[in-house]
């Protein structure tokens, strides 16, 4: 989740990038999944936070102190996982109005 004060979606995405170079892990766990995720996902999900415009998220009924939070969700069964999604606040789709 990407509220207030939180970096943009692509400074979080560069983030992942740097942490995909590092090959100690063979995997990982996630938040809301029991099992883990090969250490492969972390360079999918900065991909797919990549891939974020606001044509194709929604807003939700999420509560955040009176500001809106929206959706952006693909589904499909990516690592056996049924969609993906990330919640964020405007400010956090673009960088510049992120800081």
């Amino acid at each position: 989740m990407f509220f207030e004060n939180a970096p943009a979606l692509s400074v979080y995405s560069a983030q992942l990038r740097e942490l995909a170079h590092r090959h100690s892990f063979s995997e990982i766990r996630v938040s809301h999944s029991e099992k883990p995720l090969p250490f492969s996902f972390i360079a999918y999900y900065a991909d797919f936070l990549e891939r974020v415009t606001w044509e194709k998220s929604t807003a939700t009924d999420f509560p955040n102190h009176g500001k809106t939070v929206y959706e952006y969700k693909e589904d499909g069964a990516v690592f056996g996982l049924p969609s993906i999604a990330v919640y964020f606040c405007k400010e956090s789709l673009f960088e510049e109005e992120s800081k």
